[in-house]
Parts: structure tokens; sequence; C-alpha cells
């Protein structure tokens, strides 16, 4: 394993645990319910409640954010092989994809603009891996994402802007210099 890829494997690990770390906690004691503010009074005119959309696109946003770290360390893992071009796509393929299918999975639990951002995402992230696995790279570049890293950025991007903070970039954890 190259000092390169040591030192990213090791980024990446802390990243991932830092990630992990703050999930937890906020989702312990939620039991995957929805969660919905209690009634401003006991009354009988107090039938006010928080919309069931917003607290359910916080709970599909934690599990994108889970799914982005999962998917960093699967990358990490991926590139610390010390395997050839054409092995080494093929894994950092397969960690897209795998990351699109469960993107896929969780957009219909979506609500609101997160749904088609998902699924958008989702999208971008299956034509990210076919064409890693399908084209050879650039001179100089192990992974190359080419066309489809602006479609990948600008899905990410709404994604991010919906949950309200930024996911792991992962295209650049994968960036040569």
């Amino acid at each position: 394993m190259s000092a390169k890829t040591a030192v990213g494997f090791a980024m990446v690990l802390a990243l991932a645990l830092v990630g992990c770390s703050g999930q937890s906690s906020a989702r312990s004691g939620t039991g995957g319910a929805p969660r919905t503010s209690a009634p401003a009074s006991s009354g009988p005119a107090a039938t006010t409640t928080a919309s069931p959309g917003v607290d359910a696109t916080s709970e599909v946003c934690q599990l994108v954010d889970t799914m982005a770290y999962d998917q960093l360390f699967a990358m990490a893992l991926a590139l610390g092989d010390g395997k050839k071009n054409p092995a080494l796509r093929a894994d950092v393929a397969k960690t897209y994809q795998d990351f699109a299918d469960r993107l896929t999975l969780i957009a219909p639990t979506a609500h609101g603009n997160l749904r088609p951002a998902l699924t958008e995402w989702a999208s971008a992230g299956t034509a990210v891996a076919r064409f890693i696995a399908e084209k050879k790279p650039r001179p100089g570049i192990v992974i190359d994402y080419g066309p489809t890293e602006e479609r990948w950025d600008a899905a990410q991007k709404a994604t991010e802007k919906i949950c309200g903070h930024s996911l792991p970039d992962l295209d650049e954890s994968t960036a040569s210099p």
C-alpha cells in the first residue's frame, strides 16, 4: 500500500467514524418511527402537530448520510488493496452501483423535493458506475468519472440543499493529484 493510499484510507476511516458517532446519538430512542411534535396544549383546540414530511425528511437525510459514509468506507477499502486499474475500477464502480441501489430503495420513503433528488442521484450513481467500469481512464488518472461527474455532483448538491448540510464528497476521495 502506498503512503498516499494509506493516508487517504486513514482520513476516510476517521471521517466515517466521526460521521457514525454523531448519527448514532441522533437516532437513539427513535425506534425508526416517524417523530411528530406534541400539541401545544392539552385543550380541544390543540390539534396542530409538526408536518410528518419534515421529520421524515430529516430521518431520510440521516440515512443518506450513513449510506454516503458507508460508500466512502467501501471506496477506501477498494482503493487500499493495491489492485491494478481494471480491478480497481471494477471495485470502485461497484461502490457507486451499491450506493445507487440503496438510494433507489429509500427514495420512495422521502417526501417533497427529496424524493426526486434521491432518484436523480441514484440514476447518476448508476451512470457513474457504468462509466468507471467501462471506460479506460485518461493517462495518469486511476479513476476517471468523465461526463458523469457533472451529473453526480449536481444530484449530490441538490440532496445536500434539501437536507441542509454537506455530505462526503465521494468522487473527490479518489482524485489523483
